[in-house]
């Protein structure tokens, strides 16, 4: 069996110690010889944290709480047909909200134990997925990624409200090239920021950056491009953007 392999590093003043590096299977058995790939992991208000991983050709999800030390607290992989999941985040309850798509992007909520609260897809009459979730000011929450088929796509956006249900939805992009969404966060002014890449004719494909307000209405859009292979890393949430090029 393939095996997600975690590995938490110390920040500087921590003690060397408090460093360590594990394996998980996922059980049970009949899972034998099929990879596991963790995809989203985030520290938890216990101090531990939770993994979003899954295994196998359909990607069936795999979610595995983990204690501080790296010890396995729960896990749990009995959520039906929803695959490829991509991200996760504590909700303020204390339960998890976690996104993905295959042809209907999804978000599924359950509560501290990994048991389902609710489930909901999310249909734009093409293939959808998300690539992030966040819980909102509000209570509800924002999920975004792409809505398309084949190498068209537009980046995709949805509101909504505590128990899943649609308040509104936006799309961004040109309808004709490969737009998407990989990010999004909740700003101080209750708007969104949300980042992602955007086709160029001349460049391929650009860095995106997206500033809605509150319903999701554009106040401004920014591209950031060179002459390389332009890059970023989302760091938990989209707490910094690291973009590689010299006109940047």
């Amino acid at each position: 069996m393939k095996k997600i392999l975690l590995i938490l590093l110390c920040l500087p003043l921590v003690v060397l110690s408090q460093s360590w590096q594990k394996s998980y299977d996922i059980t049970p058995s009949f899972f034998d010889n099929v990879p596991d790939i963790g995809h989203s992991i985030k520290e938890t208000s216990d101090g531990g944290y939770i993994l979003l991983s899954s295994t196998g050709g359909t990607q069936q999800i795999w979610i595995v709480k983990i204690q501080s030390n790296g010890n396995i607290q729960w896990e749990k992989n009995n959520y039906g047909s929803f695959f490829s999941p991509t991200d996760i985040q504590q909700s303020s309850d204390g339960g998890y909200v976690f996104c993905g798509g295959y042809d209907d992007a999804w978000l599924i909520k359950t509560d501290m134990f990994g048991n389902v609260t609710w489930n909901n897809t999310y249909d734009n009459l093409a293939n959808e997925r998300f690539y992030s979730v966040k819980q909102t000011l509000d209570g509800g929450y924002v999920a975004c990624g792409r809505t398309g088929n084949g190498s068209v796509t537009d980046a995709y956006v949805i509101k909504t409200d505590i128990n899943g249900d649609t308040l509104w939805t936006r799309t961004f992009g040109s309808s004709t090239y490969f737009d998407v969404t990989h990010s999004i966060l909740q700003s101080s002014d209750g708007g969104y920021a949300i980042c992602g890449t955007i086709d160029n004719p001349v460049t391929d494909q650009d860095v995106w950056l997206i500033k809605t307000d509150m319903y999701g209405d554009t106040i401004w859009t920014k591209s950031y491009n060179s002459v390389d292979t332009v890059t970023f890393w989302d760091t938990q949430g989209w707490h910094t953007i690291a973009v590689h090029g010299s006109d940047i």
